[in-house]
Parts: C-alpha cells; structure tokens; sequence
C-alpha cells in the first residue's frame, strides 16, 4: 500500500544515551536503571528482537554478570521497561485530563494526543508497550497495564453514563479505542504515514475524531 503524506516527514528524536560509568562505580540501584536505559536505546536502535542483556551490559560499560544479579533474563529487562513506560503513560494522561474539560469527545482526543505522542517522542518504550509481550508473571508490569487501560475505562463509563455515547460493552468500547491509538501510532512511526512533530496533535484529532463519530451518541 502507497503511504499517505500528511506531512513533510521529520526525524523521530534520538533515545536517551545512558552514561558509561567505570566498573563498579554504580552505587545500589543505578544500574538497574542504567540497563533500563540501555534497554530503551537498543531497541530504538535494532528492534526488540535485536536486544540483548549481555549488549545493554556492554553499553553501560558493566560485566554481563553483574546485570543478571538485576535482572533474571531479557524478558525481565523487557518487562521492567514496559512497566516504566505505562506509568508515565498513566501519569501523562492524568495530568492532561486535569484541564481537558467535561465532553467525553474531548477527553478521549485528549488520551489519543497523549499516546500518539509518547509513542512519537519515545519509539523504543512504545515497541515493548505495544509488542505481544506477556508479563502476567511480571505483577507489577501487568498491574502498570490494567492501570493505564482503568483511565481509558473510567472515561467510556462516564461517556456512557453521560449519554454522549453510544451503548454498549464498556470494555469492548475501550478496547476498541485502545487499539485505535494503537493502529495510528503504529502508522506513523512505521512511516507508512508521515506527519510533523509540530502537526501531529491535529492530525491525532482527525484521525481518532473520525472514528468516534461512529460512537459519539450526539456532538459533544
């Protein structure tokens, strides 16, 4: 399929480097995040498929056996790194609700602008938060996720309760909006479509504004 232009492409920002520190030179602690970081930079870099927990140990300068003692495999780093990127999806959504106001139409574009950004600014978080990764036997990954998808929950419930939506399974409903934030993303950094960072807000409501017409029980 021909790519869409909806704007001049621009390139995605460059993950965070984590610091090289000299062996044994991470105080408790540090070097958990530090692989956490390196995790992130390798897989903006080579994909999920083409991470490693001996090559994030390299990156920050460490013996691969001193990342074990954090971490039981790659999936645990994986795992550890989906948990973070949920909770600051969790945080950023909150706070942008905060002033988004009372329509359900606007507090769901709000929620879309919020994910489609993240995934934008943060291209290797997204690829393992969006990936088919199974953390059910990471507790604390897979509580960050219920977490995220409760807002996308809480905000249907309430559209609903409010008559501005359609009837239907709340948590079909969520799902279905879910997966759409997912799909849009998806497309813009595979680059089948190609948006500025600067458009990219508008673009979001356009997209997402047209799927919730099909939902919206009147305009809101």
């Amino acid at each position: 399929m021909t790519a869409r232009r909806a704007s001049t492409a621009t390139t995605s920002p460059r993950p965070r480097q984590p610091q090289r520190k000299a062996r044994g030179d991470y105080h408790h602690g540090n070097l958990r995040s530090a692989l956490i970081d390196a995790a992130v930079v390798l897989i903006s870099e080579h994909g999920v498929a083409g991470f490693t927990l001996r090559e994030a140990a390299r990156l920050v300068g460490v013996d691969h056996r001193a990342a074990y003692r954090h971490f039981a495999d790659r999936d645990a780093v994986l795992a550890a790194v989906a948990e973070q990127g949920y909770r600051d999806l969790h945080r950023l959504v909150t706070e942008a609700l905060v002033d988004a106001g009372p329509s359900i139409r606007t507090r769901l574009l709000t929620i879309a602008r919020v994910y489609v950004r993240f995934a934008f600014a943060e291209p290797g978080r997204y690829q393992v938060l969006a990936g088919p990764h199974n953390y059910l036997r990471f507790p604390t990954t897979d509580t960050a996720v219920d977490d995220a998808f409760a807002i996308l929950v809480t905000e249907i419930e309430r559209g609903c309760r409010r008559r501005e939506l359609v009837n239907g399974d709340v948590t079909e409903l969520a799902a279905w909006f879910w997966s759409t934030m997912h799909g849009l993303a998806d497309l813009i950094l595979s680059r089948r479509v190609r948006v500025r960072r600067e458009l990219l807000d508008g673009f979001t409501d356009r997209m997402i504004g047209r799927g919730l017409s099909g939902v919206l029980r009147k305009a809101t």
